[in-house]
């Protein structure tokens, strides 16, 4: 069984420079359009029931929508939006930014897990996880799960790379943790690596149109190669910069086509 899964980061009421930041107004379209054409959006547990096993008693058209990172309009925007069609989502938070300008408390975390939300790690100081040392990899992935059980009141099974940067280590040094699935920023479906399971996600960027999107619900499979041909591309060139000056090009670049539509 297919199920996407779609990554989103933050929604704006009003134009912003991030690329990753949807306006308000596309999300609800994009839910209006799931909920129009009979689509369920489970909660991460039901969903990794449906990995774990093979089977499904889930509808058979879904989506797992997930959010990276715990930005304030996750709850203030998201929370709202989902309520409004019964639709659930999985939230990967960076611990070290709760209560911290632009994202969330520890109560509207607390919130959103009572309104049926699932509550993940998407570690301490989102650092990319595949530079760091060892113990430093280890307190990312055990203390930001820590911070989360202590909130939410339940388990953390699921940690969201920063950045999708990953790497052996990082993915044995999860599992050395407790952690049951990673989730990676690579447009497939689901993997295993060393008895994990390894989840890729589509990115949900502002300047993502609605035949787009739809072309991700359906699988279609020239959209899934091209899709795979340009993480690939951009995987090489991530691998010649090295992380840091990767994502400093990266930034440059998405500010200079922001500049270029304005």
């Amino acid at each position: 069984m297919h199920i996407p899964v779609l990554m989103y980061h933050a929604l704006s009421r009003s134009p912003d420079k991030s690329a990753y930041t949807l306006r308000e107004k596309k999300f609800a379209e994009q839910l209006a359009f799931l909920h129009a054409n009979h689509f369920s959006c489970p909660g991460f547990e039901d969903y990794m029931e449906t990995v774990r096993t093979g089977k499904s008693n889930l509808h058979k058209k879904c989506v797992l929508l997930t959010f990276d990172d715990g930005h304030e309009s996750d709850y203030t925007m998201v929370l709202p939006l989902l309520q409004q069609y019964a639709f659930r989502a999985t939230f990967f938070i960076t611990t070290g930014w709760i209560g911290t300008n632009g994202y969330m408390n520890k109560e509207q975390l607390l919130s959103l897990k009572k309104s049926g939300m699932s509550i993940q790690s998407h570690a301490q100081t989102h650092r990319f996880l595949d530079g760091l040392p060892p113990d430093a990899l280890a307190q990312e992935l055990s203390e930001s799960r820590d911070a989360i059980e202590q909130i939410v009141h339940s388990r953390v099974e699921a940690i969201s790379f920063p950045g999708g940067r990953y790497s052996r280590q990082v993915i044995e040094s999860a599992r050395a943790q407790g952690y049951q699935a990673c989730f990676c920023s690579a447009p497939r479906g689901v993997r295993t690596s060393l008895n994990m399971f390894l989840i890729g996600r589509h990115a949900m960027k502002q300047s993502l149109g609605m035949d787009h999107f739809k072309r991700i619900l359906t699988h279609d499979p020239f959209f899934a190669f091209s899709s795979r041909a340009q993480y690939g591309a951009a995987y090489l060139i991530k691998r010649a910069l090295g992380n840091q000056r990767y994502h400093d090009f990266w930034k440059r670049y998405l500010k200079s086509s922001s500049q270029k539509k304005s």
